[in-house]
């Protein structure tokens, strides 16, 4: 997933600023985004999992950020944001 993202920003000519996240406690993001002062925080996961929240440490760290579960029904959206009708 990370490698089409790679792969799009290339070519939408974006140069976000790309993290993940960890505490020592073990609470993770897999991939954040940052461009324009906006935070973009994704997990990615096989199945929906309606019910995840960020990490609290993480939305208390950055309370103005996005967070996304990219799953196999909507990884679309992430790999090509343009495209979606």
């Amino acid at each position: 997933m990370i490698t089409e993202r790679l792969k799009y920003n290339q070519m939408a000519n974006r140069r976000p600023s790309m993290y993940f996240w960890r505490t020592h406690a073990g609470d993770e993001i897999d991939y954040i985004e940052e461009m324009d002062n906006v935070i973009a925080a994704y997990e990615f996961k096989y199945k929906n999992k309606p019910h995840a929240k960020a990490p609290r440490k993480f939305k208390t760290a950055y309370p103005n950020s996005n967070y996304e579960i990219v799953h196999m029904e909507n990884f679309s959206f992430f790999i090509l944001p343009n495209q979606q009708t």
